[in-house]
Formats: structure tokens, sequence, C-alpha cells
């Protein structure tokens, strides 16, 4: 190969600007290898790297057929990278289609982009282990999608063939080195083994990852300055908080071995929300920071970001919104109950309107994919199980454009739950940086461990019990009413794992059920519906919890769970997307899976 520097000036590669000197080191570092995982701070241009390297092995013949993976929300941006940095072949670049399989096998020679989501190739992953089809180059984009090695996406993307495989994460390690491990298991088949020993990792990578941290290459990026504020509850709010822990503290005992990580977590999100405010007299030392912090931004003409992991109107955002559209901010928000539009709207009137000087956003929308560097105030009103979630956060303006010192604050209350996450977090930062960034072996555990979450509260990992053979409730579903059935799936949900919140809403008016829980450090949120009746549901049903997906970006699923069937139009409406039919027969399934209950009328048959 010719320097890359000569091939990069040549002027039939037609690049809309010259890459940054340490973009062209990471394309010739991708170019040169097989299997690599480049993970490089977000920012960096990852995309428009491996774009090029791909451009240039296919110009020397190397590769024709070249596969995406990516999460759905960012295909079309890999349109538009494509477009920008190989436009020839732009109109040889095609999304997956509704036929996944056709479209997974499809090769024909005037083919060189084929873009499919994590979510459509993981219902393939039954079909694709007993294929043999393959592609010249594999690229999977937001590579820690398969962190967990028993996830479907994870086994899809696995059983893919191909002789090159590149992978693209700024997050590679996001909550322990399993996470490491499993993406390993795409790029280098083999070259790990599970509950591989830190210091084995970080010997073993070296060759086939390349990371490089934005203030490492971009000696212009202007500075970053980051504090912790610790902030006193006032008198009241404490007396609000102790009584709060004290009481979860005593109904997490009284669960006895009956225990589980899910029950801790809810009281950990409940003390959280309590930091935010106090339920009874709307207290909050964070707010009235905030609003110290927020005039001096407003008086010196600049503009904030503000994150919270919360969007109700008690704890979160929304009371945020409220509060400071009183004391004339004029506010705008980001965050899953926006519509789409409505947050493409807020974008342009925060980058581009003098009198928009807020932005809030929770960061399950707000943490990735945006550039917001007309602001270079970020605060975190309340804090991320996960160092790298908040990272992203604040990289939404410290990043490549901005032209200001960026200021960070992170609230945390003292003497609180906070305090101790603090801790926590600061150990996961501690890890990452000796097997990712300085590749030190060190022996250390990575992530909360069950006895982590208990020992939060001064717990101990109950032992649990012995299985028994007792037998399951018996019931006669017709006879329940819609209340009692929902409460019923709910808890289907928490023999699951779930933290299972019941909405209240009767007769089937929107979401029943709200199922959370953590896997492998990622939050999965399911709205669940119930329909109990005797027919089919149909296709309008469907919709209508398709609309809250899709409002919603928290969701990761919306299920459907009735006492009846689906009618052959709801379940060809349902194909494709994240939803997830479970009718009479699978409901009784789980109900006797999980020791539930035992229906016993004809119909569950």
């Amino acid at each position: 190969m010719p320097p890359i520097n000569e091939l990069l000036n040549d002027p039939q590669l037609t690049l809309p600007e010259k890459p940054f000197p340490y973009q062209v080191t990471g394309i010739k570092w991708l170019f040169d290898r097989k299997n690599a995982l480049l993970a490089d701070e977000m920012g960096l241009g990852k995309t428009m790297q491996a774009i090029i390297a791909a451009r240039l092995l296919w110009r020397d013949g190397l590769v024709n057929r070249v596969l995406v993976v990516c999460p759905k929300t960012l295909i079309p941006n890999w349109c538009r990278e494509i477009q920008m940095w190989w436009p020839e072949v732009s109109l040889n670049t095609f999304a997956v289609t509704r036929n996944r399989r056709s479209f997974l096998r499809l090769a024909t020679p005037n083919i060189v982009f084929k873009i499919i989501n994590y979510e459509a190739l993981s219902r393939e992953k039954d079909w694709v282990k007993d294929q043999q089809f393959t592609h010249d180059l594999i690229i999977l984009d937001e590579a820690q999608r398969i962190k967990n090695s028993n996830a479907g996406a994870s086994m899809a993307v696995k059983s893919l063939k191909s002789e090159r495989r590149w992978a693209l994460t700024g997050t590679p390690l996001e909550n322990r080195t399993d996470d490491l491990v499993s993406i390993f298991g795409f790029v280098k088949p083999g070259l790990l083994e599970e509950k591989a020993p830190q210091w084995l990792i970080a010997k073993k990578i070296p060759p086939f990852l390349l990371r490089r941290r934005t203030e490492e290459v971009m000696q212009d990026l202007p500075r970053k300055s980051e504090q912790d504020i610790a902030l006193d509850l006032d008198p009241e709010h404490r007396i609000t908080y102790e009584r709060m822990e004290r009481q979860g503290v005593i109904e997490l005992n009284a669960q006895g071995e009956n225990i589980t990580t899910t029950h801790v977590f809810a009281l950990i999100n409940h003390l959280r929300q309590i930091c935010n405010f106090d339920p009874i007299t709307g207290a909050s030392a964070k707010l009235d920071r905030l609003l110290e912090d927020l005039e001096e931004v407003r008086d010196s003409g600049r503009k904030a970001l503000v994150f919270s992991q919360f969007v109700h109107e008690n704890y979160g955002l929304k009371r945020l919104a409220a509060k400071l559209e009183s004391e004339g901010y004029n506010p705008l928000q980001l965050h899953g109950q926006i519509s789409p539009n409505g947050r493409g709207a807020a974008i342009d009137s925060f980058t581009n309107s003098d009198d928009k000087r807020v932005l809030l956003l929770n960061y399950a929308v707000g943490g990735v994919g945006l550039n917001l560097q007309v602001a270079n105030y970020v605060f975190l009103f309340d804090r991320w199980w996960n160092p790298a979630v908040e990272d992203q956060a604040i990289k939404r303006a410290h990043r490549i454009g901005q032209k200001r010192p960026v200021f960070v604050r992170r609230f945390y209350c003292k003497d609180t739950i906070e305090e101790r996450i603090l801790l926590k977090l600061a150990e996961k930062r501690r890890l990452f940086r000796q097997v990712i960034d300085e590749n030190r072996p060190e022996a250390d555990s990575f992530g909360l461990s069950e006895g982590e979450i208990f020992s939060l509260f001064n717990l101990s990992v109950r032992p649990k019990k012995a299985s028994t053979t007792t037998r399951p409730l018996s019931l006669v579903l017709d006879n329940m009413d819609p209340k009692q059935f929902e409460n019923l799936v709910a808890k289907v949900y928490e023999a699951q794992g779930y933290r299972v919140t019941v909405t209240g809403q009767t007769n089937d008016g929107g979401i029943d059920v709200i199922a959370e829980r953590e896997c492998d450090g990622a939050s999965e949120r399911v709205a669940v519906q119930c329909k109990h009746q005797r027919s089919a549901v149909g296709r309008p049903t469907l919709q209508q919890l398709w609309g809250v997906l899709s409002s919603d970006q928290r969701f990761n699923r919306g299920d459907l769970v009735t006492s009846a069937y689906f009618s052959r139009q709801a379940e060809n409406f349902a194909n494709g997307k994240r939803l997830l039919l479970i009718g009479r027969k699978q409901l009784s399934g789980l109900l006797e899976k999980y020791g539930i209950a035992k229906l016993i009328d004809p119909l569950a048959s």
C-alpha cells in the first residue's frame, strides 16, 4: 500500500474535507487489520474512519460486500456519512427491508453497503446460525450493544460470517470486563475465553484495539472543567429522606429470603428521586444551586444543558421545566415524551434562538447522537449508574466544534444513596482506565455484584431458598376482573426480575404495567398493555401500543398480554417491530413456569 497520506490526497478520492492526523492514523490502522476494535471516544469520527478505510479496501479489490450493523436510530446517520465520505456508492447502499433473510443473503456485484439494525438481526438469530452466506467486511457500530453474550443480538452478530470484522464503540467496557470479552467474541473469535481474568484481557487485546481520547488528539479543543458538587439537604428534607430510607430498609429485611436485587434497586431509585425533591415540602438543594448557576449562565450570554434520568413532573425534568419557566428561563425539553418532530424543533430552537438558553434532557434521548456545542455549561442534576453514559452526555457539548471552555457540574446530596453511588462510579472509572486506557494488569472486579448492591444499605445477600414442590395457585382466568388480570401479569414480570409499576389505569385505557430491570448494566424498560377479553385482539390495539413506543423512546419494547388470542392482522402488524405478543396459551405457560398459578379453565389449552 502506498503511504496513506498519498492515497488520501488522490483527487479521485474527492473527500469533502481533509481528515485530522489522528483520523488518518485510524484509517490506516483499520485498513491493515481484519480484526479491529476502534474505540475512540465519542465525537472523534469513528464512522468516517471506517467508511474511508472500507473505500480504500474496495479500491484495491479486497472488499465488495460490506454489512453494517447498528442501532435503528443510526441507520439514517450511516446513509448520510456514506453520502459524504463515499458518494459514489450512495446509490449502492441499502437499508434492511421487510424480508430480512433475503436482504442478508443479497450479494449482487453492485451491492457495496447493506445496513441492518440490531433488533432486526436478532429476530433472525436462529436462522443465521445455520446459514453459509458471507460478507467481505462486517462493521459493528455501537458495539457495546453486544456486551451481553446471551442476548439475541449478540448471538446473531457472532453467527455472521466474514473474513474482516470491525467493531466501533466509544464505550467498549461499560460495566464489567465480560462486556469486552463478548465484543471480542465477534471481533476476534477465540481470543478471549469467558470469565478471562483482567490481566489476560489487558495482555491480549492491544494488537486489535485502538483508542484515542479527545484531549489527546484534539489539542485545540477547549479545556473541560469538571466538579462534583456536594449539597446538603435542608433539615426537613433530611428528615424525609432518612425516614424513607429507614422504612425502605425495614421493608427489604421483611422480604427475608425472598429479597432480590430488584427490591433493592426499587428502593435506590425511590431515594434518588427524593434527593431531587422533597415529596412533602418540595424543597430541593439541587434546584436552588441550579438556579444560582443558571443566573450566571444567563448573565454571561451562554447556554446550558441540564441532564436528569427522570422525566416525571414530581421529581424530574417536567418539574424543573415548570420552575425554570416561572423564573423566566423559557427552557426547552428533550426526552422520550417529546415527539421526534418536537425533538428536532427543540434542538433547532436551542441552537439558533438567543432567548433559548436552557435545554433539559434525559440521558436516554439526549445522551447520544447530538451535537450541541452551542452550550458550554453542562449540569448533571442526578447521577447515572454507568459513568460512560454520563461521559456521553457531557460530550454533547465538549466535542469538535466547541470554541469555549466547557464547565461540567455534577450534583449529589451528601450522606445519601447518591454519595454511595459516587464511590462505585469512581471505582468503575478507575477500572476502565486500567483495562482500556492504560492496559495495566491489576486484579479487580468490575461492575456492581449482587453483594455490592446489597451493601449500599449494609445488607447481606440472602441464601437462596431450596426449591420446593409446592403447587401453584389454581385460577379460573375468566372469573378475574381487569384489575386483577393486570396484577397477575405484573407478577409474571416480577418473577423475571423486573421492577414493576402497575399504572392504575383500568379498562385498557393505555399502558397498564411498566417493567424495568438492569441486565449487565443496560437498562431495559418495557411498556405492557393488558387485554382481558374473550374476543381476538386486533390490529388497532397493536397500533395504539406502537404509537406509545414511537413517541416515548424510553421504552425498549412493548408487550401486549391478553387472556384471549390475536388476529392474523395483529400478528402481521407486530412482525418486525419492537412488539411482543403474549396470548392466552403463552401466558398460561409463563404462569406455570414461574410457579405463580395454574389455569384450570379449558380455554388455556
